[in-house]
């Protein structure tokens, strides 16, 4: 379960409490996940980058992206990065068929599909040709959590 309080003035979006979080408590942990964790400052630089790089893909406003990763704090980054480029995040599960992917990006008009290196191992290039597939494995923004 996730608890949070989100005590935003109203039309303030996720996004942006979680930057004003960024700057007020740069070095608290935002996210636990088994034994990772990443601080706010981490975290928000990661999605900043993304959301550079999708904004320089034409993700802004009324653009899905899809991100199709394992459950891990990089899809995190990713879900913030496509919120703070303007876009609607779009989950995709690697275990569909490449032909209901392709359908899904398609119908969603979404010009970007963000992966990992695990959830593309299960998929050919051929079979999702087209799809614009940058890679968010970058060197890990988490740090170990003592048990």
């Amino acid at each position: 379960m996730i608890a949070y309080d989100l005590q935003c003035s109203q039309g303030h979006q996720f996004e942006g409490w979680f930057e004003d979080r960024a700057e007020q408590t740069p070095d608290a942990t935002a996210v636990v996940l088994e034994d990772k964790a990443v601080t706010y400052d981490n975290l928000n630089r990661k999605a900043n980058q993304l959301a550079h790089r999708l904004r320089k893909k034409g993700v802004g406003p009324d653009r899905m992206v899809g991100v199709m990763m394992d459950v891990d704090v990089e899809r995190i980054a990713a879900t913030l990065g496509v919120l703070k480029a303007g876009g609607a995040y779009l989950p995709v599960d690697a275990d569909y068929p490449a032909e209901r992917i392709r359908s899904m990006l398609d119908d969603a008009d979404a010009p970007v599909l963000i992966t990992d290196s695990a959830s593309m191992q299960s998929h050919s290039f051929t079979k999702l040709q087209g799809v614009d597939r940058p890679h968010v494995t970058q060197p890990s923004i988490c740090r170990s959590v003592p048990r």
